[in-house]
C-alpha cells in the first residue's frame, strides 16, 4: 500500500475512500492499483496512466489544489 485518500463533504464526513497499491514489476516499471473503498471495486493503471495522473497532480499542487495530511505517529 503506497497511499490512502479519504475525501471529505464540508462537515468532515467521508464520502469517498481510495486506497493505492504499487505494483512492482522486476522487468520495468510499476503499474497501479486503486481500491474504491466505497464501491468495492478495483482499477488498474499502467505506467503511462500513472505518470499522465501524477503530471495532473503537480500542476494541481502548484496551483494550490491540493492539500497533504500526514499523520506523523509512530
Amino acid at each position: 500500500m503506497s497511499g490512502k485518500f479519504d475525501f471529505l463533504d464540508q462537515k468532515g464526513n467521508s464520502i469517498k475512500q481510495f486506497d493505492l497499491y504499487t505494483l512492482s514489476h522486476s522487468k520495468g516499471n510499476p503499474d497501479v492499483m486503486l481500491y474504491d473503498a466505497t464501491e468495492k471495486q478495483w482499477y488498474l493503471f499502467t505506467y503511462p496512466a500513472v505518470q499522465s495522473i501524477d503530471q495532473f497532480m503537480e500542476t494541481a499542487g502548484k496551483n494550490g489544489f491540493l492539500t497533504t495530511i500526514s499523520d506523523t505517529n509512530p
